[in-house]
Formats: C-alpha cells, structure tokens, sequence
C-alpha cells in the first residue's frame, strides 16, 4: 500500500477520512502495535456510544483514556441518555465540555515524552478552547510526537479553524484512510514514529 512520504521535520500523524471508515480502529490498533514496541502512549481516543436496544442506536460519544481504559467521560449525546449538560449543540448531541476535559485534557497534559493520542479534533472537541490550547502546545513540543485524527478540510464550506491548522501544518502528516489501506496504516505509523 502506497502512503505519502514523510520527512524528518513532519513528526506528528493525522488521519482523515470519511465517517466511519475506521479512523479510531486505526488507532486503537496502531496504539497496541506501539505499547508492543516499548513506546510510551498516552493521550484519549473517542467510541460510539450505542443504546443496546434491538434499535442499537447511537446516543452519543464518550472519550476513553488509552492509560486507563475504564476512565471515561462523556464528550457529546443525546439530552434522553441522562442529566444534559446543556452545553453547545452539534445535530442532535449536547456536548459536554467539562466531562470531556475532565478526561482528555491530563491524558494529554501528562505527556512529555513518546506519542500522544487525539482522537479526534473534531468540531465537538473544539468547543472546548482548553483543548485547542493544548493541542497547539503538543504540536510546538520537540518531546512528544502527536497521533490524531482530524476532520477533512478540502470541500469544506466552513472548516474548523483548528483542522485547517493541522492541515497546513509543517510538522504534520495527514493520511486519508480508506477501505484499501486501512489495515496497513498501523504498521506504517510503526516505521515513521521508529525511524
């Protein structure tokens, strides 16, 4: 599978691609293929919340800490799950930003050495301006190498500023995951975060 070269000055990884084409499957197993290396992982990634019904709807979104996996929070779902949190509203989710920095902002303040995971930077991420702050400053850092996902910007009426940034970035890789190489890109995240 054929993936776009990177160079020495391009240390952090974003992946991109439409919804549902298993961005966070990349990652979740692009994380063990890490930890199977001795390379040390922290940071967040965010799961489908479902309602276990016959239905098996989605009622929202919870971010998981990939330190402690049984840490969670909510980041987004429906008011009908729970207490709403009446936070900014994205369709039909209310986002809960102090839930969500609850968890994502010190699995990523603690990094200071190895990969810090960010799945994703995503509009409902972005609500919360600690968080922009945050990923801004793990982008500057020569410690840490960043592995995240981030929304596409080409086509886009209005992108997130934050996207747009990542995008642009100097120090960023941006690989589009689709069905033909999804299964490859952990192993390719392997060689550019060893080399």
């Amino acid at each position: 599978m054929a993936f776009t070269p990177n160079t020495s000055d391009r240390k952090h990884i974003f992946l991109t691609g439409t919804p549902g084409i298993g961005k966070t499957t990349a990652i979740r197993n692009t994380i063990k293929l890490l930890r199977d290396n001795s390379i040390q992982v922290r940071g967040f990634y965010t799961e489908e919340v479902r309602d276990g019904l016959r239905s098996n709807n989605r009622v929202g979104f919870r971010a998981v800490d990939v330190s402690e996996e049984s840490r969670t929070a909510w980041l987004a779902r429906v008011p009908t799950t729970g207490p709403s949190p009446g936070g900014p509203r994205v369709g039909k989710y209310v986002v809960d930003v102090a839930d969500f920095e609850r968890i994502a902002l010190p699995a990523m303040d603690d990094v200071t050495s190895g990969v810090c995971v960010v799945d994703e930077v995503g509009k409902m991420e972005s609500f919360s301006r600690k968080f922009t702050a945050c990923i801004k400053r793990l982008l500057d850092s020569d410690k840490v190498r960043v592995l995240g996902t981030v929304p596409g910007v080409a086509g886009s009426v209005k992108p997130l500023q934050i996207a747009k940034d990542i995008h642009e970035s100097a120090s960023v890789t941006v690989v589009e995951v689709t069905r033909d190489n999804r299964n490859d890109i952990p192993q390719y995240i392997l060689g550019l975060f060893t080399t």
